[in-house]
């Protein structure tokens, strides 16, 4: 009998599954390195579209949510380099309302068939009770569509 119920808990954990879906979609200024000076050529609507993710957390190590999102999107300044110990620690927290943003981008963007969103407008609701943390956000802005790049100057 214990046998056979270690054999199903096995099978259990192991017929579980999780899925990951990244995207590359910008929320920002479109910036490409090349050695030509080029112009993306950008067209918007004047409607307004929006999106919204949350993720969860526990002790800012187990993080659960959304399973898409759009890559390749800046929030900070500069990158957030830590050395370990305590700045590890709330790097987590940053991860997770990066994750949060990026999920909410992919939402709106995905809705509207935009490549981009132009002037993004983020807001972050966290709810911490030490040991588990929620964070959602919800992101308005305007669909961007590209159409092409051209270049302006060759070096």
């Amino acid at each position: 009998m214990l046998l056979l119920s270690i054999l199903a808990g096995s099978v259990a954990l192991l017929g579980t599954a999780c899925s990951h879906v990244e995207a590359s979609k910008v929320g920002e200024q479109v910036a490409i390195k090349m050695p030509v000076l080029i112009k993306t050529d950008v067209q918007t609507k004047n409607e307004k579209i929006n999106g919204s993710a949350t993720v969860h957390s526990i002790l800012g190590i187990i993080s659960w949510g959304p399973s898409k999102q759009a890559i390749g999107v800046n929030y900070f300044a500069g990158e957030q380099k830590t050395d370990g110990g305590l700045g590890q620690i709330f790097s987590l927290a940053a991860r997770s309302e990066a994750v949060a943003r990026n999920a909410a981008a992919y939402e709106a963007t995905s809705k509207a068939k935009a490549d981009i969103i132009l002037a993004p407008q983020y807001i972050l609701t966290t709810k911490d009770y030490i040991v588990y943390k929620s964070i959602k956000c919800d992101v308005t802005g305007f669909p961007g569509f590209v159409q092409g790049v051209r270049v302006v100057d060759e070096k």
